[in-house]
């Protein structure tokens, strides 16, 4: 396994692994409890407030470009017709052009 080198990407990848452990079965079983919050059972707050989360930190991830996507992982057809920026050589030149 290839761990990325920016900050954001290991950012992403230590939530990531706290995620994975906060949804395994011994931990589940722990929050599991007869109790209620507010009348919702605590099991359904754990659940949706780790997914809640986990989406907003992979929404970021995708924003900072964590994982560093490069130009071969991107589908010919984006390159081409939504002119993707792959490097930061692009980013400049995009940015000099008067692009995004």
């Amino acid at each position: 396994m290839v761990l990325p080198t920016s900050r954001a990407g290991k950012i992403t990848v230590a939530i990531l692994a706290v995620f994975t452990i906060a949804m395994n079965p011994p931990v589940i079983e722990i929050v599991d409890a007869p109790t209620t919050v507010v009348g919702i059972n605590v099991l359904y707050l754990w659940t949706v407030s780790w997914g809640i989360l986990i989406t907003l930190v992979l929404i970021w991830a995708a924003w900072h470009d964590a994982f560093a996507l490069t130009e071969d992982q991107v589908p010919p057809e984006l390159r081409s017709d939504e002119e993707v920026v792959t490097t930061e050589s692009d980013s400049q030149d995009a940015v000099a052009e008067g692009g995004s």
